[in-house]
Formats: structure tokens, sequence, C-alpha cells
């Protein structure tokens, strides 16, 4: 009987999660004029260049799909093209894509749409305006069409809104409305926002390999996928659980240098987690479904397989200034190490036995 235990332990609890690097990518020369600061947005295209999106630097690094660095772009000074990256109605907004031979920069300062050809070319800037808020994220779909997470502010309650958009900035259609639960005013007369730490909201990817849009609500360990013209095609549920927030997550966040010392900006907290803030597909064999823990970034969450069935549990810290992204399928895991030195690759999910 114990035997029988101890194989059912074995083989029926999750693995551990892996990250290994597949494609490492070139550090910056000693001699570059930009570095690595802030990493935004990143995306890889189809055949593995890879293009990241840097807020603090203002410009869009490249690498080869060898993991060559190749220049970068859109960078202060350049005249024509160059990007602002900063933002309107409540801190910084940009968003990186690649559609066929173009890159494609969505620039909330300047509220413009930036074409390059890949090799960093400036091809044309077009004016892009939501009315009433702010963007959170901005895919472009392979028909042209524009898939837009933005935030309403001048509403009653705030909304957070999903929705599949023409270029004109007219909506197609709205995947998902919600209010907004990410802040509030602050109520004590004091001038200011309270800004809600680890809280629900919508999560939303866009898996260009598959031309699917991939979209989470904020109440259940659930995503749906969508077409790109919207309509749903599954919905997928998983058995992950919802942990409680502690107060060192909650020091955490406190920690992050936008906020600390913030007189403007207060943080309350709830009293869980999410069950999951990203969702990243791996190919067609399953999704890393994870959330992160702010200021060094760590990430605690799960490998699913296509049905959602739990393969394995991941334990990740990028370190501090650290970022993931996904595209295409694949994953870009931007991390550093304790003197603040970026660590770039295109990464691979591996399962292995829990010790």
């Amino acid at each position: 009987m114990i035997v029988s235990l101890l194989l059912y332990s074995l083989f029926a609890s999750p693995k551990s999660v892996v990250l290994t690097p597949e494609v490492p990518l070139a550090a910056l020369p000693d001699d570059a004029a930009e570095f690595i600061r802030v990493p935004w947005d990143g995306t890889i295209d189809e055949k593995g260049n890879v293009y990241l999106l840097d807020l603090a630097a203002h410009t869009v690094f490249m690498w080869d799909a060898s993991g060559t660095y190749k220049g970068n772009f859109g960078k202060q000074g350049q005249g024509p093209g160059e990007l602002m990256l900063g933002g309107q109605n409540g801190g910084p907004q940009a968003s990186i894509n690649v559609v066929g031979d173009e890159v494609i920069v969505y620039d909330g300062g300047l509220r413009l749409v930036n074409r390059y050809k890949k090799d960093g070319t400036f091809i044309r800037a077009e004016s892009f305006k939501l009315p009433n808020g702010r963007t959170e994220a901005f895919r472009i779909l392979d028909d042209g069409n524009f898939l837009i997470h933005h935030r309403l502010f001048n509403t009653e309650p705030p909304l957070s809104e999903i929705g599949i958009f023409k270029p004109d900035g007219s909506q197609l259609k709205s995947l998902f409305k919600a209010p907004d639960t990410s802040w509030r005013m602050r109520s004590d007369n004091k001038r200011g926002v309270v800004i809600i730490g680890y809280s629900e909201g919508s999560v939303l990817h866009y898996d260009q390999s598959r031309d699917r849009i991939l979209l989470a609500g904020d109440t259940a360990p659930e995503f749906q996928v969508f077409s790109q013209d919207g309509k749903e095609l599954e919905k997928v549920t998983m058995k992950i659980p919802r942990v409680d927030v502690s107060q060192a997550d909650k020091d955490a966040f406190n920690e992050q240098g936008w906020i600390k010392n913030n007189d403007f900006l207060t943080a309350d907290f709830p009293e869980k987690h999410p069950y999951f803030s990203m969702l990243f597909p791996d190919g067609d064999r399953g999704y890393l479904v994870t959330r992160v823990i702010a200021y060094y970034n760590d990430l605690h969450g799960y490998y699913v397989d296509a049905k959602g069935r739990t393969l394995g549990r991941l334990k990740y810290r990028l370190g501090e200034g650290g970022a993931i992204f996904g595209a295409n399928g694949r994953i870009l895991v931007v991390e550093t190490d304790e003197e603040g030195e970026y660590n770039l690759f295109i990464s691979k999910v591996e399962l292995q036995n829990r010790s």
C-alpha cells in the first residue's frame, strides 16, 4: 500500500517547469549608444528574428534568428520614425508587432502607429486615437484589423475593454468589458490614486502562429479562444489554485520605484492573487500560465496541455527589471543578474521531475 502511494505521488505530482535557452541572444556591444533599460514589449517573427521595445531607451533592439545582435532603430534624434514612448492618461503605452515584412510600433505618447521595414528603415506613421482612455495592449491581426485592450476613464464606473477595431478607430466587435478594478480615487480628501496591487483583470494574448485570440476574464481559472473575427472556438478550463497575497508580496510591490516614496500613488491589495496574469502558448503543445510577484519579477505559474490539464509547476525569478513575452508560439525571456546585467534568450519549456 505504501509503495503504491509513493508511486502515485511520484507520477501524479506536477513536474517542475524549466525555462531553458533555445536561442541565446547576444549581448549589446560595449560601445552601443543605447542600452536595455526598461524592456516593455517584445516579439518574435515567424523566422525567429527578435524585436525588443525599450521604454526608457526609446528604441527597438533587434536580433536575427541565430541570436546575432543587429542594432536598433526608432531612436531619439533619428528624425522621422523616432519614438517618444511616453503616455497619456496614466502612464506609458507602447506595443510592438511584426506583420508580414513590417515591424509596427504603437507609440502611445504620440498616438501613432509607426511602420518600419524589418531592418529598421522607417516607412510611415499613421495617427490612431481611441476616445477617453489609454491603450494597454495593441496587436495587429493578420487581416489588418487591430486587437486592443484599452481603459476608459470618463465613464462611471471606469471600464476595461478588449475589442477588435478597424485601422480608422471604429470598433468591429467587443470581446470583453468590465469595471476597471485596478485603481480608484482616494477617499480621504487627499489628491491621488489608489493602485490595487495584484488586482484581478483581463488577460489577453494574440497567437499569430495559429491566428488565435486568447482571452481570460477575472473570475475563473479558464480562458477563451477566438478566431480573428471574434468567433469563440473553445474554452480551456484549468485546475489551478488561487493563493493569498502575503505581506512579503505587498512589500515587494511597494518597493517598486514608480510607487515607492510617491505621494500621489498609494497601494491597496486584495486578499488573493488572480489565478494568472499572463498566458503564453507553447506552439501547439500547451500553455504557460503565470502570475508575477513584483520587484524581482518572480513567476509563479503552471504549464498546462491544450485541454488545460496541469503538467508542471513554474517558479522562476526574472530579476529586477526582467520581463517575459510571447509571440508566434514562442517565449522570449529577459532576465537580470544581481549586477543588473541583462540576459536574453528564446526559451523552450522543459518538464523535469520535482526533487
